[in-house]
């Protein structure tokens, strides 16, 4: 963005024209720290707010997408949580990378748990996340590996190894197992 500031300086008898370009950075990283800090202290309308006057217009950046998102959840406005989330999806699939692909996904699926009780879907696709994950861990460095009654042998990788959006990944992963166990104990 760059903006022109044209000023007219008294010089005496006569003007002086001084024309100026500047170049006008935003600074997107701190804006989305500053919309975080107003969700996670709760004050959602401020949050509502700043997303719809400045956020907003960087919505195609992932890391806004994830914690605009993020913020619907603590609310707990699933429906425009799924409804934005399936908007976020339409059409930028083949722009995000499998990470946030996966997390956008999972996401979706989870608050579409809440709000039409699509707790097969999620499941289907908590599956495919946990497949995505085993597919990261087998490419991450490894600290140890043990067996588990009934299960092949696990591999105990480095959390560090892990990206925050992989990370997020298994948070949510966890959360749809969770509540599965919840509506359906048996």
């Amino acid at each position: 963005m760059s903006s022109q500031v044209q000023c007219l300086e008294d010089a005496g008898q006569g003007g002086a024209l001084l024309s100026l370009e500047l170049e006008l950075e935003e600074d997107v990283e701190t804006e989305i720290h500053h919309f975080v800090k107003l969700a996670r202290t709760g004050d959602y309308a401020a949050a509502h707010d700043f997303y719809d006057h400045t956020l907003h217009k960087h919505d195609h950046f992932f890391p806004v997408v994830a914690e605009y998102a993020d913020m619907l959840f603590e609310q707990g406005s699933y429906r425009r949580a799924a409804e934005y989330l399936e908007r976020q999806l339409t059409g930028k699939k083949r722009a995000l990378e499998a990470d946030e692909l996966q997390l956008l996904e999972l996401m979706e699926s989870l608050a579409n748990i809440y709000c039409d009780g699509a707790l097969r879907d999620a499941l289907v696709q908590a599956k495919r996340a946990r497949v995505h994950l085993e597919r990261i861990a087998g490419r991450v460095s490894t600290t140890s590996s043990y067996k588990t009654e009934g299960n092949p042998t696990l591999q105990a990788s480095c959390v560090d190894s892990y990206s925050d959006t992989q990370i997020h990944i298994f948070e949510v992963y966890v959360a749809i197992v969770a509540l599965a166990f919840q509506l359906n104990p048996s």
